[in-house]
This record gives C-alpha cells, structure tokens and sequence, in this order.
C-alpha cells in the first residue's frame, strides 16, 4: 500500500472534489417542444430583376432546386450597382436594376432612357420646381446624357406652368 505525504493529502482531495466524484442527473426532456418557426422571406413579392433585366416578383427561394448560375457580367453589375443577388424560386436575381439604373424620370413622371453624361455637353437649366419633387420623393437629380432627370419616380408630376391665381 502506498500512502501520500500528509503535505500532499489536501491538493488530493481538491483535485478529486474538482472532478465532480458524481455524474449530475440529465434534465428530464420536455414534453412535445414547440415546432421551430422558419423566418418569412422579407423579400416575398419584392421587385427584382433577372439576367436580361426583365422586373419579376421575387418568389421564396425553392429548396428542391440548385440555382442557375447567373452570368458574371449580371452578377457584377449588381453589386458595382450597390445591389444584392439572391435566390428567389430557383433562380439568381438581382435586388435593382442592374447596370446602375438606365432609366429615370422627367417633371412629368415619363420614364426616360438614362444614358452615361455626355463629357461635352452642359445640361440645360431645370425648374427649382423639379428639383425639389425629386428630392421629396426620396430621389437624387442626375444628368442622363445632358438632360437632368431624376432617379425615380416622383410623388406627383410638375406642372410646366405655374397655376393661375
């Protein structure tokens, strides 16, 4: 038989303490948990746009199905653009219009085409009226070749002549 230094006999007995000596009893499992709730897709009927930048409804993403690749050019656009891609039904789309936003809309809420800025050329000058329809209506004024129009559309058109009194 061998026996400890008495020295020895307190840090032994801490250590065995520290052990547990004992298994603890496992908690009992309750009885018929609540089922886990799947978030709803925010997203869901949302307006996104595919590879060809046709607008379609954003269905929730299929689970049964691997999503088409989209092509490379699409898939860069949207994120140079400040969008997202993601999956809806089985599909790769994109969260706006890709290729930064083509289109715009004059004072009389017509959708325009939206090409670059002309480098020669001097947009003329626009109604303080426009302006500030564009930016109440939570838009930013740009020039689209050398008009300016704004980024979307707005709350109300602009009339071209003041009413009369």
């Amino acid at each position: 038989m061998v026996l400890a230094h008495p020295r020895l006999l307190p840090a032994l007995a801490v250590a065995l303490a520290a052990c547990g000596g004992g298994s603890p009893e496992p908690a009992a499992p309750t009885a018929n948990p609540a089922p886990v709730e799947l978030p709803k897709d925010r997203m869901a009927g949302q307006k996104v746009y595919d590879a060809r930048g046709n607008e379609q409804s954003c269905a929730p993403p299929d689970r049964g199905c691997t999503p088409e690749e989209a092509p490379l050019a699409f898939r860069d656009e949207c994120r140079l653009a400040g969008f997202r891609l993601m999956q809806c039904g089985c599909a790769m789309v994109c969260t706006g219009r890709p290729g930064g936003g083509k289109v715009a809309y004059d004072a009389q809420n017509t959708e325009k085409p939206c090409p670059p800025e002309q480098k020669d050329c001097s947009p003329p000058d626009t109604s303080a009226a426009f302006q500030d329809a564009c930016t109440e209506s939570g838009h930013k004024f740009k020039v689209c070749g050398c008009t300016w129009l704004c980024s979307g559309k707005l709350k109300q058109p602009v009339s071209a002549s003041p009413p009369a009194p």
